[in-house]
């Protein structure tokens, strides 16, 4: 009995560098029972073959480094280095699980990257720098619009007043030059006055014009009378500048107002004449330099069908232009001349009328396919 322990730890002292140094295959298949290294080996009968120990090692190693793959996440790692405890079978032998190894050492590599992926996805919709330099533009941009409302409604009127009564720019510089003299510099201010209120009086008839005073000085009449005349004449003439600012009011609107029905009738032409002639885009620089020199002639349209008419005119004249440069097309006879004798397969055919006459035309080679 003494000798059977010391013979177990021999096999196993002799079996451990053949399994460490040994390539093992995963895939291979587990043995559904695998000897057991401490039973002592029975002896071999004399039939039977001797037992290849080396053999059976080797599955037995086999069998444990394929268990330890199978159950390598439930191993629990080493709390020392951060490294993962190797299986009992491989603490047998001395090999360490490099997979294990591997799986561990990849963990910090693979939050890294989730981690740069967190940093690199864009901000939200509302926080992005783009979005809050457009509403900041946008905030600006319509505080402006209300700071500059009042002075462009302001600006307006000015502008309706000045158009009302005719006054010119270099009108309005005149009153403002005169206001602020009368506010500054009062002597300055009736210098400037002075002649403009000379010429008020004769326009009101309070001084009275030259042909009347010699007609008072000569006594043909009183002063009061030519001051009367004077007056008329006066009230006469603003009614006559009156009437004449009135009309060229009417007919400034009356023409804009034809202007855009023009425009209105041009732009339908336009689209109908489009949808018909699909060269137009080539054609529409030669109809205007036509349309305007028919206006050249004739003056600007008052109406909308006057305006149709002179790009009917123009279109017609740029198509009959063009047309004298267009190549005729040669004519083809549908029957040979008696003179020539062409080819029958250079003459068309008269379409089939059945199918045998077009299986015909077609063993003739005559048969065309429509294009």
């Amino acid at each position: 009995m003494p000798d059977e322990p010391a013979s177990a730890p021999e096999t196993e002292q002799t079996s451990t560098p053949a399994a460490a140094s040994t390539t093992v295959d995963p895939s291979a298949t587990t043995p559904a029972s695998a000897p057991s290294t401490s039973a002592e080996p029975s002896s071999p009968s004399p039939g039977d073959k001797p037992l290849d120990v080396h053999a059976e090692l080797m599955k037995v190693a086999t069998a444990a480094v394929t268990k330890t793959a199978t159950e390598r996440p439930s191993a629990p790692s080493d709390q020392g280095n951060g490294k993962a405890a190797p299986a009992p079978s491989e603490r047998a032998n001395g090999a360490a699980a490099p997979t294990a190894q591997v799986t561990q050492a990849k963990k910090p590599g693979g939050e890294s990257k989730e981690g740069a992926a967190d940093a690199e996805q864009p901000p939200p919709f509302n926080d992005h720098p783009r979005w809050k330099k457009l509403t900041a533009d946008y905030q600006t941009a319509s505080k402006q619009v209300e700071e500059l409302r009042a002075p462009a409604e302001q600006y307006g009127k000015i502008t309706a007043y000045m158009d009302q009564f005719g006054i010119t720019a270099d009108d309005m510089v005149v009153a403002y030059d005169l206001i602020a003299r009368m506010k500054t510099d009062p002597l300055s201010a009736l210098e400037r006055l002075e002649p403009i209120y000379r010429e008020l009086q004769k326009r009101a008839g309070h001084t009275l014009p030259d042909d009347l005073a010699e007609k008072v000085d000569q006594g043909f009449m009183d002063e009061q009378s030519a001051r009367e005349l004077a007056q008329a004449r006066v009230r006469a003439r603003l009614s006559d500048e009156a009437a004449s600012r009135a009309s060229k009011t009417t007919e400034a609107t009356v023409a804009s107002t034809a202007v855009e029905r023009n425009r209105g009738a041009a732009a339908t032409w336009e689209s109908s004449i489009i949808a018909r002639d699909p060269d137009f885009e080539r054609k529409r620089p030669m109809v205007q330099d036509a349309a305007r020199a028919i206006l050249a002639q004739e003056g600007q349209p008052r109406t909308p069908e006057a305006a149709v008419s002179v790009l009917d005119r123009a279109y017609k004249r740029v198509n009959d232009v063009l047309a004298g440069y267009a190549p005729r097309p040669a004519a083809t006879p549908r029957q040979p001349s008696s003179a020539s004798s062409p080819s029958p397969n250079n003459v068309a055919p008269p379409p089939p009328k059945n199918l045998r006459e077009a299986a015909q035309q077609g063993l003739d080679g005559r048969y065309r396919f429509n294009q």
